[in-house]
Formats: C-alpha cells, sequence, structure tokens
C-alpha cells in the first residue's frame, strides 16, 4: 500500500499474533480487510506484553516508521511479564524454546521493568532460572506491577506522540487499576474480553480460535473506523 490514509499498530501476545490461525483469519488480518484504505500491521508475538511492545515501537520509530493509530493489547497477566517476576520466569524451559523464540531479545532473554527513583528502568535479564538467579525471589507486590504497567504505557504514549491510543483490554476483572490508569494517561480503553459465546480453541494448546478472533474484530472495528478529531 503506497499512501495509506493511517498506518496502524497493533500489540501484544499470541492472541493479538494469532497463534494457531491462518494468517487470513487474525483479528488484524480481519481489520486490514474492513479498512481498505489503512494499513494494518500485527505487531503481535507469542509471550509479550507491554515492555516488548515499548522495545518495539521506540524501534520503528528509530527507523522511521511512523504509526497514526497505536493498538496497545493489556491483559491482567502482562503484569507479571512486564516486570519478569519470578513466577513469570519459572514457566521457561531451556528444552523447549529455540534460538528464534524471541528474535527482537539477544539471545535467551527477557526484558525487564523496573521503577527505580520513580523513572521507569528497562533492562534485559537471562530468561532460564539457571543463569539469572531470580526464580526463587517473591513476585513484586501486585500494586507495584500495576505502577510500572502504567510507567511503560506512559512512556509508550510518548513515542508517537501525535497517534492514538487504543488500550484493548483483553483479559481481567471489571475494576482495572491499570485500565483506569490508561485511561487518565490518554489511552481510550476498548474492552476485548470474550463472553462465553464469543470463545473457542484453536488447533494448538487452547490459544484462541477463528470465532474468537472475528469477536476481537468486531469490537474494535467500530472505534477504529471512526477516526478521533486528531485523525
Amino acid at each position: 500500500m503506497d499512501h495509506p490514509a493511517r498506518a496502524i499498530g497493533i500489540f501484544g501476545d499470541s492472541s493479538v499474533f494469532g497463534w494457531g490461525n491462518a494468517d487470513e483469519t487474525t483479528f488484524p488480518f480481519i481489520l486490514q480487510s474492513r479498512l481498505p484504505k489503512d494499513l494494518v500491521r500485527n505487531f503481535g508475538f507469542n509471550g509479550w506484553s507491554n515492555i516488548h511492545a515499548l522495545i518495539k515501537l521506540k524501534s520503528l520509530a528509530q527507523q522511521g516508521h511512523e504509526l497514526h493509530v497505536v493498538v496497545m493489547g493489556y491483559a491482567d497477566f502482562y503484569n507479571e511479564i512486564n516486570v519478569a517476576a519470578a513466577s513469570r520466569l519459572r514457566a521457561y524451559d531451556k528444552s523447549n524454546l529455540t534460538e528464534d523464540y524471541m528474535p527482537d531479545v539477544p539471545g535467551y532473554g527477557h526484558p525487564r521493568a523496573r521503577l527505580i527513583e520513580g523513572r521507569l528502568d528497562v533492562d534485559v535479564i537471562p530468561l532460564f532460572c539457571e543463569d539469572n538467579g531470580l526464580c526463587d525471589q517473591p513476585d513484586p507486590p501486585r500494586s507495584m506491577q500495576h505502577k510500572v504497567t502504567l510507567s511503560i504505557l506512559a512512556e509508550a504514549r510518548s513515542v508517537f506522540p501525535h497517534a492514538r491510543y487504543l488500550l484493548a483490554y483483553m483479559r481481567g476483572s471489571d475494576k482495572s487499576s491499570v485500565v483506569a490508569g490508561a485511561s487518565a494517561l490518554g489511552y481510550e480503553a476498548i474492552d476485548l474480553r470474550l463472553k462465553p459465546f464469543e470463545m473457542d480453541e484453536g488447533p494448538l494448546d487452547g490459544h484462541h480460535g477463528p470465532r474468537a478472533q472475528v469477536a476481537f474484530a468486531d469490537k474494535l472495528f467500530p472505534v477504529l473506523a471512526m477516526p478521533s478529531a486528531n485523525e
């Protein structure tokens, strides 16, 4: 597409990536078919969260890309991934992974976000317990995890300051401090949480199948089809 009206980037985990689905049944692909004048790009990947999205956003900006709309996926378990909690790190098994599993992270690494003196700090730690020595530590308190996630979202909001930012809420409770905080940061919160009749399982390890992907697209499309005042 030579001159799209808008470049829309969708960020998130395997549900955004569409793990186990054919490309044409993933919800970013469905949105592209419904928004033919726009360029919809799928920046989801297995195991990713908001910290991975921030790294990717900065990489895109450094490479000279422009995004007019950023759709940031969020689910309650992203908080543990964002801070590289020990409970998350214990889920990784060296025997099950290959070198290309996390292509944007050097070697076998996991990005970790922390607040140091109130400021967001991001580094990369060894992925596996036997290499990082962190898996016996307690997870950071839930309130701290939420603060870190909101700091990530705030920094992401500044990467493309003139873009429209949506928070695609994919899993969690009705009263989420992260969703409320993201709205205060200027995100438009969109409820993508699935109802039972919208759920199905794809062919791989219980991930969302085509019915769920269509439901995600149905929830996002009306918002994306109605440009904001700044677009």
